[in-house]
C-alpha cells in the first residue's frame, strides 16, 4: 500500500491500517505518521516484508518505533529511513540483531547514526548477510572500515 505524501491523513486516520493483517509492503513515506500509529501498527501487522518511513517527521523515536516493528516483523526485507533524523546508532544494532533478513536498508541524512556508536554499520553488515543495498547518503563523519 503506497500512502507516500498523503499529506491530509492525520495521525488518527493511520490507525486504521492495523487492521491490514496480511500487509506485505507499505509506504508512508513523507505522511504525519506518528509514534502511537507505529505502534499500533507493529503489534497488528506482523507479515510485514517492505517499509518506507523516509522523511516521517512526525515520529518522534523512531529508535522505539523500529524497535517495535522489527520484533514483530523479523522477515522484514527492506527498509527506508531516509530523513530520519532521531534514529540513533542503538536503533540500528537492534535492527540489525532483529532483522538479519534485511537486503535493503536507507539510512541517508539519519545524522545521529554514526555519532555515538563508531562501528554501528559494521555491526549490521556483519549481522545482515543478504544485505545488498546500504544507502549512507550524508553521513560525512562515518568512517566504514570494512564492509
Amino acid at each position: 500500500m503506497d500512502l507516500s505524501s498523503c499529506l491530509a491523513i492525520d495521525s488518527d486516520g493511520f490507525l486504521p491500517l492495523g487492521r491490514l493483517i496480511r500487509l506485505r509492503w507499505l509506504s508512508l513515506y513523507r505522511t504525519k505518521v506518528t509514534d502511537a500509529a507505529l505502534a499500533n501498527l507493529a503489534a497488528l501487522c506482523q507479515r510485514l516484508e517492505h517499509l518506507n518511513l523516509g522523511a516521517c517527521s512526525f515520529v518522534h523515536s523512531m529508535n522505539r518505533s523500529i524497535l517495535a516493528i522489527a520484533k514483530s516483523n523479523p522477515g522484514l526485507i527492506s527498509l527506508d529511513l531516509w530523513r530520519s533524523r532521531n534514529f540513533l546508532a542503538d536503533g540500528l544494532l537492534q535492527l540489525a540483531d532483529l532483522c538479519p533478513n534485511l537486503r535493503e536498508l536507507d539510512i541517508g541524512w539519519c545524522g545521529p547514526v554514526q555519532n555515538r556508536q563508531p562501528g554501528c554499520v559494521e555491526y549490521l553488515v556483519a549481522r545482515c548477510h543478504r544485505l545488498q543495498k546500504l544507502f549512507l547518503t550524508a553521513l560525512r563523519s562515518h568512517k566504514v572500515k570494512k564492509v
